[in-house]
């Protein structure tokens, strides 16, 4: 009878301590138990955030569906590599997409972010368009001189893409192919030679600093590759929403649990006794 007291008051304890660590969490050097409250990954009905909702401006496309779902795929690649890895992104109805992006401090800074998709052109001398962002498989930043001072935007295109650009800077040689995001001009390089294979370089401005050129291409190479949408899209409304049931609600339900078991192992000691407490304890298989 002793060895059963002193077990059911070590199980006792066990459920104490685990109930406080779901409450608190605990931090053991660079370990780390988070609380249930912060583990638990929550939408914007907890933690508030911003919604952003678009529709398709053209929906009578060839193969409409799979570049609307194409669409949702590049919007998720771009709010996760502006750091926004809980957004959620998807499809509503037959021609909206909605985005949410919940426990977001800057609700202003998101909606610039994913507010207008950029689009980008570039266009020969006569205005037509030669490629599109997306014929554009990849951007990324690199040096544009051989100092090593100034940046630009490197960027690969697609098989169509590079063939169409390969055949404009033949046709253009020793002019210009303009370069255009949502319609206004950022670059208008001189073609010096054939641009074959699908590897080009957007520069920028030549008087700039630095850490201005180096900003400039950045964030222009996120635009690009995040703007490379298969269809294009506008936004319909923007909203910031504020939490309607926040963490408290969850620290709540826990804590409601933990009184409803206290409660039940408490009835099943008054009318069962030992044998009753035990038998609450005891593993279900």
């Amino acid at each position: 009878m002793k060895k059963s007291l002193i077990k059911l008051v070590i199980v006792a304890v066990l459920i104490v301590v685990v109930a406080f660590l779901a409450l608190h969490g605990l931090q053991i050097g660079k370990y780390v138990l988070k609380p249930v409250s912060s583990a638990i990954s929550l939408g914007l009905d907890l933690r508030g955030g911003v919604s952003t909702e678009y529709i398709a401006t053209d929906t009578t496309m060839d193969n409409y569906e799979s570049l609307l779902e194409g669409t949702v795929s590049a919007l998720r690649t771009r709010l996760t590599n502006a750091g926004f890895t809980e957004a959620n992104v998807a499809i509503q109805g037959t021609d909206r997409i909605l985005v949410e992006i919940p426990d977001v401090d800057d609700p202003e800074e998101v909606a610039r972010i994913i507010g207008t998709p950029a689009h980008l052109e570039f266009r020969d001398p006569n205005g037509n368009v030669v490629v599109e962002g997306k014929d554009i498989q990849a951007a990324g930043v690199q040096y544009a001189n051989d100092e090593k001072t100034l940046y630009g935007v490197g960027f690969t295109l697609n098989a169509e893409g590079a063939r169409a650009f390969e055949n404009a800077t033949r046709e253009f040689l020793g002019q210009a192919i303009s370069i255009y995001l949502d319609d206004e001009l950022i670059s208008a390089p001189t073609v010096q030679a054939v641009i074959s294979g699908g590897n080009g370089i957007i520069t920028g401005s030549s008087t700039e600093s630095s850490e201005d050129s180096y900003n400039w291409a950045r964030n222009l190479a996120m635009l690009i590759q995040s703007g490379a949408l298969p269809m294009d899209i506008a936004e319909v409304e923007t909203r910031a929403i504020s939490a309607t049931l926040g963490i408290e609600a969850i620290d709540g339900a826990v804590i409601a649990g933990i009184v409803g078991l206290i409660l039940v192992l408490v009835f099943m000691l008054v009318m069962y006794r030992l044998p009753g407490v035990a038998a609450d304890m005891a593993p279900r298989s």
